[in-house]
């Protein structure tokens, strides 16, 4: 999944929990806390999943985004277009002086800034701080900053890093700089292809297998700080989706969904138990069965974590998403994996009648 498509999911409510419990809430796999019962964990039923054949383009398709993906820093050179760039800015009103907005973006990620923001920067070095002069379109700022239309600005921009791709194509020293198993590019072809085809089984595999999970929940009480603290942490992390991917406010998204502030506080909350549901029930299993990451494990997931949804490293991941949720999604992820690992995949259920 791509970043935006991540944010997105966490915009709509983070994760999706099915209602209801499991019918033998006494079988010997049962376990339970003050907090939460689950009727069955260890070998859940679903039915057997078939690997799918991936396609040659998707496979290029592939190894394209790896080889855009492939950076390495940059010193001795101007910024140019195709670089990566991560930079702090401040943005002052030209006739006031008065400061509007400040903080660190990155450049060349598939960003999206007013005219002639991007081109100002190009051509200046790492640890370079210049002035930028920009007058704001019509509208900008929407009801929330008026003040930025048609206005004439000021950004002073500090450039923290450059990178640029390793690469300029697929051929066979890409492949031994991306592989350990092969040398060539036919050899690496067959090996992404492989490698795809196994991850899309088990993803598959974990989503249905967490789908069924999820039917086992029973919530008995919401431990109470936990619950606000979630729902704080979900609408810090709605509030950097608006501004970061939607160049919207709080009050703006409302105007714009049709949303009531009341609709959207009952659908926070909603989304808060939802989430936590998910959670508890995730770490009752990992007490049950000895399941931890230790910070070093957390830290090497993070860096995988970023690599797949499309970030250059995990300081870029974080600046635009909670650490927190993320830990938890690293963490949940584990527990998913332990359930598919322990399910039991039949030819074909048969529907039983109580």
């Amino acid at each position: 999944m791509n970043r935006k498509g991540i944010m997105t999911v966490l915009l709509a409510g983070c994760m999706v929990v099915s209602a209801g419990c499991g019918k033998d809430a006494e079988s010997k796999n049962s376990i339970s806390n003050e907090y939460v019962k689950v009727s069955q964990y260890k070998g859940i039923e679903i039915e057997k999943v078939e690997k799918e054949e991936v396609t040659d383009d998707f496979v290029m398709q592939y190894m394209e985004s790896q080889l855009a993906g492939n950076m390495k820093e940059v010193t001795d050179r101007e910024l140019r277009e195709g670089d990566i760039a991560q930079f702090n800015y401040t943005g002052k009103l030209k006739s006031t002086g008065e400061v509007f907005d400040e903080g660190e973006l990155t450049l060349g990620s598939g960003e999206t800034y007013v005219p002639g923001f991007e081109e100002g920067i190009y051509g200046h070095k790492i640890n370079e701080t210049f002035d930028m002069e920009l007058t704001f379109p019509e509208g900008y700022g929407g009801e929330a900053k008026p003040q930025l239309s048609n206005a004439e600005v000021i950004f002073t921009i500090t450039i923290t890093s450059i990178k640029e791709k390793e690469f300029k194509e697929i051929n066979d020293e890409f492949v031994k700089a991306v592989s350990e198993k092969s040398e060539t590019v036919e050899e690496y072809k067959k090996e992404v292809k492989e490698e795809i085809e196994e991850s899309n089984y088990k993803n598959m595999l974990i989503g249905k297998v967490w789908e069924a999970f999820l039917k086992n929940i029973e919530i008995t009480e919401y431990p109470d700080e936990r619950l606000k603290e979630t729902q704080e942490t979900i609408q810090k992390q709605r509030l950097m989706v608006m501004e970061q991917y939607y160049g919207v406010t709080y009050e703006q998204y409302l105007e714009m969904s049709g949303t009531t502030e009341e609709e959207y506080q009952k659908e926070l909350a909603s989304s808060a138990k939802q989430y936590l549901k998910s959670l508890l029930a995730a770490e009752l299993i990992a007490e049950k069965e000895g399941l931890e990451l230790s910070e070093e494990e957390y830290a090497e997931q993070m860096k995988v974590y970023a690599e797949e949804n499309g970030y250059s490293d995990v300081e870029s991941l974080l600046a635009e998403n909670d650490e927190k949720i993320i830990k938890e999604t690293i963490f949940q992820n584990e527990v998913m994996e332990w359930l598919a690992d322990n399910c039991k995949q039949t030819e074909g259920k048969e529907d039983t009648k109580e």
